[in-house]
C-alpha cells in the first residue's frame, strides 16, 4: 500500500515510512521519484480518497444522535452536510475513487447523501472501532484491490476553506512533496532489501541530528521528534557507524525484539 499524504510533520533524518514496518501493520511507502515527471503525473490516477465516517452522536446532542452523527448534518448553513462537502472537496482529486467507511446503522443516510457512491466503495462496520481501525480496514481493502494505490484519509466531519487551497495541498503531497520524495524512494527500497552499504552514513546523520539539537537548544526550542530520532541513531553508531542511514531500520528492530523486515541477510560495510 502506498500512502500519498504529506499532511503530517516530517523530521529530517526520520526513516521514510509513514507507519510501522513490522508485523501486522500496513506499511505505507511511495515509490514515485522526483526525477520522473511521468510517474508524478500518473500518481493522481492511483489516488484513492478514504472517508472514515463514524461517531456516536454525543458531542452535539441533541442535534446529533446515535442514528445521525454530526457528519450527516449541515452545520455551516451551506446547504451541504459535512460528509457531502467532504466528498465534493475530494471528487475533483479522486475522480470517483472514494471509499467511505461507516457504521451499518448509517448506511441508509450515507447512501441518501452520496447517491453516486457504489456498493463496492461503501464499507460497513457492525460496531464502532474508532478511526484507526476504520482507516486500517480501508487500507487493507485498497491494497487487496491494487497494491500500487496511493491512499489518503480525510475525516467526514471537517470544515475546510478555501477548497482550492486544500486541493492544491493534496495534489502537491501526492505528486511532488514528501509522498514522492526521492529520499523515501531510495532508502525505503534499501530497507526492504536490507542493503545498508553507505550512501549517507549513520555517523554523518547523527552529526547532523546533534547539530540540529544544538541549534534548537541555543534558540530555546525543544524538538522531541528530533531527539527521538537522534537516540535511535545513537544505538547503532557504535557498531555500524559507516552504514547507510537507512540502517535506522536496524535501530527500530533492536527496539522491537523478534521483529524483522524481510528475510535477506544484512549487507553492511
Amino acid at each position: 500500500m502506498r500512502l500519498g499524504m504529506r499532511l503530517m510533520p516530517h523530521t529530517a533524518g526520520a526513516p521514510g515510512h509513514a507507519s510501522s514496518v513490522f508485523g501486522r501493520c500496513v506499511t505505507y511507502h511511495v515509490g514515485v521519484s522526483n526525477d520522473n515527471v511521468d510517474a508524478r503525473s500518473q500518481a493522481m490516477s492511483r489516488f484513492f480518497a478514504v472517508i472514515p465516517a463514524g461517531g456516536v452522536g454525543t458531542r452535539l446532542w441533541p442535534l446529533s444522535r446515535a442514528a445521525a452523527p454530526k457528519f450527516l448534518h449541515d452545520l455551516t448553513g451551506s446547504g451541504s452536510t459535512l460528509i457531502r462537502a467532504t466528498y465534493d472537496r475530494l471528487e475533483p482529486l479522486a475522480e470517483g475513487r472514494v471509499l467511505v467507511v461507516t457504521g451499518d446503522a448509517h448506511r441508509a443516510a450515507v447512501c441518501r447523501q452520496l447517491p453516486e457512491l457504489s456498493d463496492r466503495d461503501l464499507v460497513l462496520e457492525s460496531e464502532p472501532k474508532d478511526s484507526a481501525a476504520a482507516i486500517g480496514l480501508a487500507a487493507a481493502i485498497l491494497h487487496e484491490r491494487d497494491p500500487e494505490t496511493i491512499m489518503g484519509s480525510f475525516a467526514a466531519d471537517q470544515v475546510i476553506s478555501p477548497t482550492h487551497v486544500f486541493q492544491a495541498a493534496v495534489r502537491e503531497a501526492i505528486r511532488g512533496g514528501f509522498a514522492s520524495s526521492r529520499v523515501l524512494d531510495v532508502h525505503g527500497q534499501r530497507m526492504l532489501e536490507r542493503n545498508f552499504m553507505p550512501g549517507g552514513q549513520v555517523k554523518t546523520q547523527l552529526k547532523d541530528q546533534r547539530n540540529i539539537l544544538a541549534a534548537a537548544s541555543a534558540a530555546g526550542v525543544t524538538l522531541p521528534v528530533t531527539e527521538l530520532v537522534t537516540r535511535q541513531y545513537e544505538t547503532i553508531a557504535g557498531d555500524i557507524p559507516s552504514a547507510d542511514h537507512a540502517a535506522g531500520l536496524i535501530a527500530l528492530e533492536r527496539m522491537n525484539p523478534g521483529k524483522r523486515l524481510g528475510t535477506a541477510d544484512d549487507n553492511l560495510p
